[in-house]
């Protein structure tokens, strides 16, 4: 059966209303959309328990704290700054961990400066950094 599906779509219609249209070719929903957000995650917990799939996974995917969504905000800002640089996939390990070296050193100085918007940045720096090495280690 699986191998046969052309088309796949979901919606989520509230009294009557269509809200948001999932498919395999697209995505929409309406413009005040964040109203609604309850019902939508009420609806896609019971599909998933439908399923048999576990609540936790859908609040792991959906749900991140307001902390957790600035810091990554930063981070993905951090990176499109230096996207000219041609990524981090073609660095090795020991390369990575020399830059981060560097960028400890920055956030330590951010630290004994206390301003706060550079600590985040620096932050995000070194936990982009972080990332960058736990990528490339998966990948080899």
């Amino acid at each position: 059966m699986k191998n046969e599906i052309q088309y796949k779509e979901v919606s989520v219609n509230v009294n009557g209303q269509t809200i948001l249209t999932i498919s395999s070719q697209h995505l929409s929903g309406i413009e005040n959309i964040d109203e609604y957000k309850d019902v939508i995650i009420d609806l896609a917990d019971s599909l998933l328990m439908f399923v048999g799939t576990d609540k936790n996974m859908l609040d792991a995917y959906v749900t991140l704290r307001p902390s957790v969504q600035r810091f990554a905000q930063e981070m993905e800002r951090k990176l499109k700054l230096n996207d000219h640089k041609g990524g981090w996939m073609k660095m090795t390990p020991t390369e990575i961990l020399s830059d981060l070296a560097k960028e400890r050193l920055e956030l330590g100085q951010a630290l004994a400066i206390g301003d706060s918007e550079n600590i985040l940045e620096e932050c995000a720096d070194n936990a982009n950094y972080l990332m960058m090495l736990a990528e490339v280690s998966a990948s080899k």
